[in-house]
């Protein structure tokens, strides 16, 4: 199973071909981790251990993930997303320490919306493909604190017709502190993302950009047979242009999100829901999310 996981993650990054480099913005705005160790799109620092696998999927609906500002200016009312990932455990660096490779592959199951020419967005399109690299340093459960790296390259295979590619090939860094006592945890994420170019659609502008998460756990009835593995997790997920970063409301997204969550040795199950605090592109004037998934 492990190989075949190792095998298909490979395949899905070779056969991936872009959909054509452009100006492009995408508003899906829910990027979920390759593993079971985060919150909802927040990674947590841990990684999966050599041989060992993840498989998930995420259903995310968002209302307004862009507002437009006038009859002249694109708008998504409802962006409908199901997202698969899997993760696989690569090279053990010690104890609690490991390397995994990721994959995340986003489908629009819904659009309601319109591109600044009025035509009608598009469904059933396929969103710009992810790819991970992470390595996990420390048990923060263990040990109280631990810290991550990752990168991630996003292919340009989606549609922009749908906002949901950003037109090229983009690359993300970022760096992850957590930190865990008793039944509580909390992480934070810095990265930064850089585009092939600058994208401008009328009212807003997409270019490189600064990312931002933070994320608080509270596992209140670890005391509780069968209750143990039950969570409460609550995330802030900001982003804004590196350039001129708060000129324009229009361009600061800030989304709150809060969640059930659920993860043992073998399963995660997440519901929950958020809205926007900032009305950057991305951020969704309200959304719900649920996942299931399975840890091997």
């Amino acid at each position: 199973m492990r190989r075949a996981l190792g095998g298909a993650l490979l395949g899905v990054l070779i056969a991936a071909r872009p959909a054509g480099a452009g100006q492009g913005l995408d508003v899906h705005g829910l990027r979920p981790p390759a593993d079971p160790f985060g919150y909802v799109a927040v990674p947590g620092s841990g990684a999966l251990a050599a041989g060992r696998g993840h498989v998930a999927v995420y259903v995310s609906d968002a209302h307004e993930p862009l507002e437009g500002e006038g009859p002249a200016t694109a708008a998504v009312q409802r962006l409908a997303t199901l997202e698969v990932v899997a993760g696989l455990g690569l090279v053990n660096l010690g104890r609690g320490r490991a390397i995994q490779l990721g994959v995340g592959l986003p489908l629009v199951l819904d659009v309601d919306g319109h591109g600044p020419d009025g035509g009608r967005l598009q469904a059933g399109l396929l969103g710009d493909v992810r790819a991970e690299l992470k390595a996990g340093f420390g048990d923060a459960a263990e040990r109280g604190l631990g810290w991550m790296a990752r990168t991630v390259l996003e292919w340009p295979t989606g549609r922009q017709r749908a906002f949901v590619s950003d037109g090229g090939l983009g690359w993300q860094l970022e760096l992850g502190l957590e930190a865990v006592r008793s039944s509580l945890r909390g992480a934070l994420v810095l990265g930064c993302e850089w585009l092939p170019g600058e994208a401008r659609t009328p009212g807003v502008r997409a270019g490189d950009r600064l990312r931002l998460g933070a994320a608080l756990g509270w596992a209140a009835l670890r005391d509780l047979a069968g209750l143990e593995h039950l969570e409460a997790v609550f995330e802030l997920r900001h982003a804004v242009r590196l350039g001129d970063p708060y000129a324009r409301s229009s361009e600061v997204a800030l989304e709150l999100e809060g969640a059930i969550r659920y993860r043992d040795r073998r399963w995660l199950v997440l519901a929950g829901g958020g809205g926007r605090l900032g009305r950057g592109a991305g951020a969704a004037q309200s959304r719900w999310c649920v996942a299931a998934g399975w840890n091997f």
